[in-house]
């Protein structure tokens, strides 16, 4: 566990043992437009990149924030590291365009935040 944020909620680090669930929940959080059905490609995209198969990501690169009583993820962001070059200067980067997704907050917990090391 990275933090406990309170009301319940921990931020930890994925594992290989969240794919499905983190798959079926990014999937469901993240549709098409007007869509009534869950995304399924970034269902395959999540399982993919945490089953290790991805040249630079790891299956702990992502954060889950759950809640405690049940396990159940309540936010996700998947980072993709990257190197960028430019006129001989690399910096390292990270990409994070879709694969994060957050569910309807509780009705009463205030707003928190945390720091990852």
């Amino acid at each position: 566990m990275l933090a406990d944020l309170g009301d319940g909620l921990i931020l930890r680090r994925t594992t290989a043992a969240d794919a499905d669930a983190l798959a079926a929940f990014n999937a469901d959080q993240i549709r098409g437009q007007d869509s009534a059905d869950p995304w399924e490609p970034l269902a395959v995209w999540t399982r993919d990149l945490l089953g290790g198969r991805h040249p630079t990501f790891a299956p702990e690169d992502g954060l889950i924030v759950e809640e405690k009583a049940t396990g159940a993820i309540i936010s996700s962001m998947l980072l993709i590291s990257q190197r960028c070059d430019y006129g001989g200067a690399s910096a390292a980067a990270g990409r994070a365009p879709t694969s994060r997704a957050s569910s309807p907050p509780p009705p009463t917990p205030p707003c928190r935040s945390a720091c990852v090391p």
